[in-house]
């Protein structure tokens, strides 16, 4: 058993690859099947007799875009009387669309709507061991990491959040921009591109991170692949700027860009942008402030109204509480690193323990207390990386809000970093 936990990465043939592979899709198909019967459990209409999706079922606005989508070729929904073309960022969607034009048998969409991505994902592992010439023993810890946390796993396999497929991708980016070679920033690039067109509040991430690194190289002298990794990086994102931009300059009269790349944000941001926030969040669900009786009294001719509508109406707010918005980033971040409690409940003094959060935030604050220490020690370029997609993801939560499920990117490269630093402490050679 020694041996093979000690066999080098390198030494594999391509059949021994091959076996790996197979081993891993084995699992996941297992779980995602016992987790699809869960889900049919808790959701039973999402199906029909013959268990076809009903497309319109699917969960978070995504139901009737799919719909339209899959039916009528047409990226478009209606929402309170208004006509959206840019209510949802297109990478979950999209990924589910040509999946689903294979089969909407439930299963086979839910069985392969994971294996694809952790495939995916094992490649990068794969890949990323080859380069530092790691061992057998370092593989089956890093998928420890994605399958022991129950939360975790769960946001990993679900098909209604864009948040699953994020918490791939950034852990994929990570790894890829730690090995800094010209294939692993092509791949970054493409990951760029992805994450840009998955959530809003992303573009920060995707348009910065480029910047930041550059900046970086330049000061600390780091130039392999400098000005190569720079312009690969933002031209990815630019392009992903662009795509989305005139999708919707086409069909709403607009560039979408930063808060506006969701025509929705302004009207899901008056939930935040609200005195009885503190009273609700994080333990209640924040959309249980939203106006929905406005829509009774108000009609929108396009979505870019309606984006703007509700986007003076934040302004006026801000203007006039602008100290307690302030004031509220102390429950946000309190809530990020620190609460350990179930949050978006639908009722209220809802104090029940995530016990996943135990094994997840306690890691997150240890990695960024580390990191700092070596950045600041050692300019450590691998503590920089993590830092710098940490820094980046977590400031649009905090101007915003943060739910535990838009964390788990976070806590999850948390755990491949403190791993990371404990591989590269004991084996010298190793220069991450």
């Amino acid at each position: 058993m020694k041996e093979i936990l000690n066999f080098n990465i390198k030494k594999l043939n391509w059949l021994n690859i091959l076996y790996i592979n197979i081993f891993l899709i084995i699992l996941v198909s297992i779980l995602s099947l016992f987790y699809s019967n869960l889900y049919l459990e808790k959701f039973p209409d999402f199906i029909d007799s013959d268990n076809q999706i009903i497309l319109k079922k699917l969960k978070f606005d995504y139901g009737e875009l799919l719909h339209n989508l899959y039916y009528n070729g047409e990226y478009k929904q209606v929402k309170f009387d208004t006509l959206f073309y840019l209510l949802r960022l297109p990478l979950l969607p999209i990924y589910n669309y040509f999946l689903l034009k294979i089969s909407l048998n439930f299963y086979f969409f839910f069985i392969f709507k994971n294996v694809i991505i952790f495939f995916l994902l094992n490649l990068c592992i794969l890949f990323f061991l080859n380069k530092f010439d790691l061992k057998i023993k370092h593989y089956i810890i890093f998928l420890f990491i994605f399958f022991y946390n129950p939360y975790n796993l769960h946001v990993l396999l679900i098909i209604d959040f864009a948040d699953s497929l994020n918490a791939f991708l950034i852990s994929m980016f990570f790894l890829m921009m730690i090995i800094n070679s010209k294939k692993s920033i092509l791949i970054g690039g493409l990951i760029i591109f992805c994450l840009y067109l998955s959530k809003s509040f992303l573009f920060l991430l995707c348009l910065c991170y480029p910047i930041f690194n550059l900046i970086f190289n330049l000061i600390f002298k780091q130039n392999k692949f400098t000005y190569f990794k720079f312009t690969i990086l933002f031209s990815a994102a630019l392009l992903a700027t662009l795509s989305w931009g005139i999708f919707g300059k086409v069909n709403s009269n607009y560039f979408p860009f930063g808060s506006n790349l969701s025509s929705y944000n302004s009207y899901a941001l008056t939930s935040m942008l609200n005195k009885n926030f503190k009273n609700y969040y994080p333990e209640r669900s924040v959309d249980l402030l939203l106006d929905k009786e406005i829509f009774n009294k108000k009609k929108f001719e396009n979505e870019k109204e309606f984006y703007d509508y509700f986007n003076t109406k934040n302004k006026i707010y801000l203007r006039q509480n602008f100290k307690e918005y302030i004031n509220d980033f102390k429950i946000k971040i309190h809530f990020i690193f620190f609460s350990l409690v179930k949050d978006g409940g639908q009722i209220d003094n809802n104090k029940e323990l995530r016990l996943s959060n135990l094994f997840n935030k306690p890691i997150l604050i240890i990695s960024i207390i580390i990191s700092l220490y070596l950045f600041y020690k050692e300019k450590d370029k691998l503590s920089f990386q993590y830092l710098t997609i940490v820094f980046l993801y977590l400031v649009p939560l905090i101007i915003g809000w943060a739910t535990t499920k838009h964390l788990v990117p976070i806590f999850l490269i948390s755990k491949i970093y403190l791993f990371l630093i404990y591989v590269k402490k004991n084996k010298n050679s190793i220069s991450f």
